[in-house]
């Protein structure tokens, strides 16, 4: 484990493994451990893995102005974590948040990225979206809403996430979902939820107001009711192989987004699970279907004439 600076922000990140370069990435609000008890597992027989808190959330540092927090701030931080570790290139994966931030480091770092393997990304909410967002403002809504109020026990809060993670069968039936509940119950004890969730607390709120918008009321070219940030016109000239898994009934990000990225992005892959929500990304099945991905991708990089790769050393 250790720090590094990445401008006025302390950076907290973990390094383990050996083999190709790999940057995970994680959502909103859940520290490093989550990484580890979830995805980590899979990634690590694989690759020299490295994973960090974001800037806010866990060991690293909050700062006190909330304009530093918005997608080009936390790309600087990858860049600098980057640099820490040595490596000039890595595959990334991310998931929600982590998804958003792994495309924006592909359009503000492009010839640092080898691919990118993401599940529920959000690349900002354009206005072909808004009938089809509905619903997803009414769940962005309850689930930020019941955070920033600050209302509920970390049972309560826990039990208001889950509906937006996992359809109800597979809250009631699938022992993965009783483990997420119960690590979200045990973060959200640990630390609380008002201060855990600070860092966004602007997207949040923006999030909200959005919600209550009449579909009048959105500014032409906006990019769309409550679009926090928007890539929709830096992703089209993005390159590097992409993998996009999404949950068809994700109630915080719709599968048209996923449709989007499919149709604007020249080298993407687009799986959709059934039925999935948020969370379908900490399953077996997934994790290690992305993990071959990545590792086709690296085979793909090695066996073009002429490229040249730094190979990641040991670090287990």
């Amino acid at each position: 484990m250790a720090y590094i600076n990445s401008g006025e922000n302390e950076i907290f990140y973990e390094r383990r493994g050996s083999g190709p370069p790999l940057l995970l990435i994680n959502g909103f609000g859940p520290p490093c451990e989550w990484i580890e008890q979830f995805y980590l597992p899979h990634f690590l027989p694989h690759f020299d893995c490295v994973w960090f808190d974001l800037r806010g959330v866990g060991r690293s540092s909050e700062l006190q102005d909330r304009s530093s927090y918005q997608l080009g701030d936390h790309a600087n931080d990858v860049a600098a974590v980057l640099d820490a570790v040595g490596w000039d290139t890595a595959h990334i994966w991310g998931a929600s948040f982590g998804a958003a931030l792994a495309l924006q480091v592909a359009c503000d770092l492009p010839e640092r990225v080898r691919s990118i393997a993401i599940a529920a990304a959000d690349p900002g909410t354009p206005d072909i979206f808004q009938k089809s967002y509905a619903d997803v403002y009414d769940a962005r809504r309850a689930y930020f809403g019941s955070l920033a109020r600050q209302v509920e026990t970390p049972v309560e809060a826990t039990d208001e996430m889950m509906k937006a993670y996992f359809p109800e069968e597979q809250r009631r039936t699938d022992p993965r979902a009783n483990d997420v509940r119960n690590a979200l119950i045990k973060m959200l004890s640990e630390r609380p939820i008002k201060d855990l969730m600070s860092p966004f607390k602007d997207i949040a709120e923006m999030t909200m107001a959005a919600a209550e918008l009449p579909e009048a009321a959105v500014p032409s070219g906006s990019g769309g009711t409550g679009a926090v940030w928007s890539q929709l016109d830096a992703l089209k000239s993005v390159n590097t192989p992409v993998l996009l898994l999404q949950g068809y009934s994700d109630l915080l990000v719709h599968r048209d987004a996923a449709f989007y990225l499919t149709n604007e992005l020249p080298n993407i892959e687009l799986r959709l699970i059934k039925p999935a929500a948020h969370s379908f990304a900490i399953s077996d099945e997934h994790l290690e279907g992305m993990a071959r991905w990545i590792l086709r991708r690296e085979d793909n990089l090695h066996s073009v004439s002429g490229v040249e790769l730094r190979t990641a050393s040991s670090h287990r």
